[in-house]
């Protein structure tokens, strides 16, 4: 007997095809810079796209004003990564996010003014809240231990190491 395993499509695979029904229906704001330069959220994002003909994906944009429409027929949690994801379907040739996954250590995110630590593809969204994407290489890091030097704690050490749980960097 062969044993049926059920396929699960992705949360950025999945497509809406109107508002009727919806078991979650909030909005976020994404705010992005790249090495200074504020990055426009693409009007259109995540409509109508190859993945889901003249239909919405759960995460998307009316407009450039970097409001998310987060919807879906079930309650879900919306991940800078499904956006990400959504982007790529809707974009497939951008490049203007890769500084973002090939320069990690130069992000920093802030959650409705407050920094954030996870991996930025974590942070999730809620209903209402600002998330600020931030990629800056222009600050040094002469150790290379992912911290700036205006902020690294034991210059010439990496800065993550706290062997002795102190809180304070062992370097």
């Amino acid at each position: 007997e062969e044993e049926e395993t059920e396929t699960v499509t992705p949360l950025s695979e999945q497509c809406l095809d109107g508002h009727a029904s919806l078991a979650l229906h909030h909005h976020a704001e994404l705010q992005l810079t790249v090495n200074g330069d504020v990055v426009s959220i693409p009007s259109n994002l995540g409509l109508d796209t190859s993945m889901c003909d003249q239909k919405m994906h759960l995460i998307h944009t009316h407009d450039s004003s970097g409001w998310l429409h987060i919807e879906g027929y079930e309650p879900f949690v919306a991940t800078m990564e499904i956006v990400m994801e959504v982007w790529a379907i809707s974009f497939p040739t951008s490049t203007v996010l890769d500084p973002l996954t090939n320069d990690l250590a130069n992000v920093t995110v802030t959650v409705d003014g407050t920094d954030v630590e996870p991996v930025w593809t974590d942070v999730q969204f809620v209903d209402g809240s600002v998330v600020v994407i931030v990629h800056d290489d222009t600050r040094p890091d002469t150790d290379e231990d992912g911290v700036a030097d205006e902020e690294d704690l034991c210059e010439g050490y990496d800065d993550a190491l706290d062997a002795d749980q102190d809180g304070q960097p062992d370097g």
